[in-house]
């Protein structure tokens, strides 16, 4: 091989690695285009589709400082006014003023908890009345007020006390239209054998006798709390009926929630009272 043929094969070999060279250089920029490309796509997925997104730190701004304003002393005063609830939650210490005719105020000072204004509102307070006298008939009893049960066909309903019992805030509130139908057919839907009819107030007559009436018809016991035995610690000498017990049986102390029964349909009185009502 003489020197001319060298020098051609060799710049053969020269153009082979250049155009390979240029075949690399343009993979080496798709592969940087593509990966950008990603890059972009993730960046924007984490800012519109993440929690955490990306925010600009910037300083907390300078806030004035507040006075504290100052309050009244709660002093006694000989000057009268009519207060009114103004409803709402509360917490801690209130201080009001409340106007009079004559354009002077008085300023009150009322010490009230958001939780106990809440218990009233909603009426916890009523049921726990009712389950403070229903637990002085039966210390050994057991009560969970307000208690959502669920039904096999999906059905949910609220029950005061669980098992079959109904107190109201007002026994007003039992005149509304169908709520002692309605009240009844949820007892003996529970299978339970005592129905409680409870108000913090006197129950009249006429519901009574249409309680009695529904709660005939469905074989239910029927046990009416109201005025004075609801506000627990007050004189005992309330109000109590009865309709006639499923099955014909006469329960004793105690039993007012359902209990075992013997072969002949009726309680067994040598067994305690259920722990749940």
């Amino acid at each position: 091989m003489n020197v001319i043929e060298f020098l051609a094969d060799l710049q053969a070999q020269h153009d082979e690695a250049t155009a390979r060279a240029g075949e690399l250089r343009g993979q080496i920029e798709h592969l940087t285009a593509t990966l950008a490309e990603t890059e972009a796509r993730l960046a924007d997925l984490a800012t519109t589709r993440s929690s955490r997104r990306p925010h600009r730190q910037e300083p907390n701004p300078i806030r004035p400082r507040r006075t504290p304003p100052t309050r009244p002393s709660c002093t006694p005063s000989t000057s009268t006014a009519t207060l009114v609830n103004r409803g709402g939650p509360s917490a801690g210490s209130v201080w009001d003023r409340y106007g009079r005719d004559n354009g002077k105020s008085v300023e009150s000072c009322i010490a009230s908890t958001g939780s106990s204004t809440g218990a009233v509102d909603s009426g916890v307070l009523s049921h726990l009345l009712v389950v403070a006298t229903l637990k002085e008939r039966a210390p050994d009893s057991h009560f969970l007020p307000g208690v959502d049960v669920g039904f096999a066909d999906g059905d949910t309903k609220e029950v005061d006390i669980f098992g079959v019992y109904e107190a109201k805030v007002s026994a007003a509130e039992f005149a509304k239209e169908s709520q002692i139908r309605r009240d009844v057919e949820l007892s003996h839907r529970l299978k339970a054998d005592v129905h409680v009819m409870a108000a913090i107030d006197v129950i009249p007559e006429p519901l009574l006798e249409e309680a009695r009436e529904h709660c005939r018809m469905a074989g239910l016991e029927l046990l009416v709390l109201h005025e004075p035995e609801p506000r627990h610690g007050r004189n005992k000498a309330g109000d109590e009926s009865r309709s006639s017990p499923r099955n014909g049986c006469h329960p004793g102390a105690g039993h007012q929630a359902t209990s075992p029964r013997d072969a002949s349909g009726c309680r067994t009185q040598a067994e305690p009272a259920p722990s749940a009502w």
